[in-house]
C-alpha cells in the first residue's frame, strides 16, 4: 500500500504522521465504570432522572419525551459530570454513546452503561464523542462484540478502543466544525418538528369543519367509508410464487422504511390487484398508514388495502388526509389479536368521517395540507443532505484526510 508523503499507515489506517493512536483508557481520568443496577420508576420532578439504553436515541441525543426517575440510597454516586461520555455495554444497541450535556439536566446513569471521564488535557471530550460515531468504531464494536449469545464489550475492553489523537488545537478545531454542522442539523429538525406541530393543528381544524375556507358555506355530512372509498385487499402469496424479476410485490417493510429489497411476481392477477403511480395504499395489519405509492406498477401484497375513492362523493388527496388523520384513533381502538394490531375491513368500511358534500371544498382543503407537506418535504430533503454532508466532514476531518490545522 502506498501511503503518501506526510501520513503513515497505523493500526486504524492511514493517518497523518503527527497524529498518535492510544488505548482509550490511557486518554481518561479513571477506569470504565458501570451504572447503577436500580429499576426505574415514574418520572418525578423531586427524584434524579435516569439515563437508560432506551433513553438514548439513535443519533446519540437523550430522549426528553419519556423521561423517567431513579429512586435509590446511592444515586448521588451515579450522576453524570459535564465532559463525561457513557456506551451501551449489551444487546442490540451495544456501542451506542450519548456526550452529556448540561443542558439534558442532572442524570443518573444505569447498569447497562459504561461512565468514562476524558481527560480533557489529553483528549475533548466532543472529539471523542465524533470519533463514536464514525465507521471504524462501529467496525470495531462489531468485531469485538461478536461472542456466544448476546452481544457485548465491558468495560475493559472499552478501555482498548484505538483512539486517533491529534493535538488538541486540531480536535477542538474538528469538534468546532462538527458543532456547527450538528447544529444545523437540530434547527432544520426543529423547524420541521415546528411545522408538522402546526400542520397537525391545521388538520385539525380544516378535517372537522371547526374552521371553514373563505368562499364555502356548504353542509358537511357524516358518511361511512365505504360511502366513499373501496378497500380492496392485497394478495397473499406461497414462498414458490416469488420470482427474481417481473412486477414488484409491495410489502409492510416496503411501505415503512425497513427494507426496500422487492419480490417480484409473473402472475396474471386482475386488474384490481395492480397499483400505480399515485394511488393510496392503507396499511392494516402490524402497523397502520396511509401512503400514496411513488412506485411504478406494482402488486400489493395481503396486509395492504387499495383505497380507491368514489370520485363523485370524495377527492382523492382529501380522502388521503381523512385517513391519515384517522390512523392514531384506529391504533387505538383496533383489535388485538396476539401481539399484532389490526383493523378489519369490515370495521374500517363502517368507520364514519365527517366529509364537505362539496367536492372544490375538499380539493380546497387538501391542497392547503398538500403545499405544508411539500414545505416539510423540502425541509426534509434539506436535512438528509446535511446530515450526509457532515457524514462526509467527519469522514475527512476524523481520518486527517482534510487538515483544519496545519503541522508545524
Amino acid at each position: 500500500m502506498t501511503v503518501k508523503q506526510g501520513y503513515k499507515l497505523t493500526e486504524v489506517g492511514v493517518i497523518p504522521k503527527d497524529w498518535e493512536v492510544y488505548p482509550l483508557d490511557s486518554l481518561l481520568t479513571s477506569t470504565p465504570r458501570y451504572g447503577i443496577n436500580a429499576p426505574a420508576t415514574e418520572y418525578l420532578d423531586t427524584l434524579p432522572t435516569y439515563l437508560r439504553i432506551t433513553d438514548i436515541t439513535e443519533d446519540g441525543k437523550f430522549n426528553h419525551s419519556k423521561k423517567s426517575s431513579v429512586n435509590h440510597e446511592f444515586s448521588d454516586n451515579y450522576f453524570l459530570n459535564d465532559g463525561d461520555i457513557v456506551l451501551a455495554r449489551t444487546g442490540a444497541s451495544v456501542g451506542k454513546s450519548y456526550a452529556y450535556k448540561i443542558s439534558d439536566g442532572k442524570l443518573v446513569f444505569a447498569g447497562f452503561l459504561i461512565k468514562i471521564a476524558p481527560n480533557q488535557s489529553k483528549i475533548s471530550s466532543i472529539f471523542l464523542s465524533y470519533l463514536f460515531q464514525t465507521k471504524n468504531y462501529w467496525n470495531w464494536v462489531t468485531v469485538n462484540s461478536m461472542r456466544s449469545g448476546q452481544a457485548g464489550i465491558n468495560g475493559k475492553e472499552y478501555a482498548t478502543f484505538p483512539v486517533t489523537t491529534p493535538t488538541l488545537p486540531e480536535q477542538t478545531a474538528i469538534a468546532n466544525a462538527l458543532s456547527d454542522a450538528d447544529a444545523y442539523i437540530n434547527s432544520l429538525e426543529q423547524l420541521i418538528a415546528k411545522k408538522q406541530q402546526i400542520k397537525q393543528g391545521t388538520m385539525q381544524e380544516l378535517l372537522t369543519g371547526k374552521k371553514r375556507l373563505e368562499g364555502f358555506s356548504g353542509e358537511w355530512v357524516k358518511v361511512a367509508l365505504y360511502t366513499i372509498c373501496n378497500f380492496i385487499n392485497g394478495r397473499a402469496y406461497n414462498l414458490s410464487e416469488w420470482e427474481s424479476e417481473g412486477v414488484p410485490v409491495i410489502r409492510l417493510q416496503n411501505l415503512t422504511g425497513r427494507g426496500d429489497n422487492f419480490y417480484y411476481s409473473n402472475l396474471k392477477l386482475p386488474e384490481k390487484q395492480y397499483c400505480l403511480k399515485g394511488d393510496l395504499l392503507f396499511m392494516w395489519s402490524a402497523t397502520f398508514g396511509i401512503v400514496v405509492w411513488q412506485g411504478e406498477k406494482a402488486i400489493y401484497h395481503y396486509h395492504i388495502w387499495k383505497v380507491v375513492p368514489i370520485t363523485w362523493a370524495v377527492e382523492k388527496s382529501f380522502l388521503f388526509y381523512i385517513l391519515d388523520e384517522l390512523t392514531e384513533k384506529l391504533k387505538k381502538s383496533s383489535s388485538n389479536g396476539g401481539t399484532m394490531l389490526h383493523i378489519t375491513k369490515e370495521k374500517m368500511e363502517a368507520t364514519e368521517v365527517f366529509i364537505p358534500s362539496d367536492i372544490e371544498e375538499q380539493t380546497a382543503i387538501a391542497n392547503i395540507l398538500t403545499n405544508m407537506d411539500n414545505d416539510i418535504q423540502a425541509l426534509q430533503n434539506k436535512l438528509t443532505k446535511a446530515k450526509h454532508i457532515k457524514q462526509g466532514m467527519m469522514q475527512e476531518l476524523l481520518t486527517g484526510k482534510t487538515r483544519l490545522v496545519q503541522p508545524h
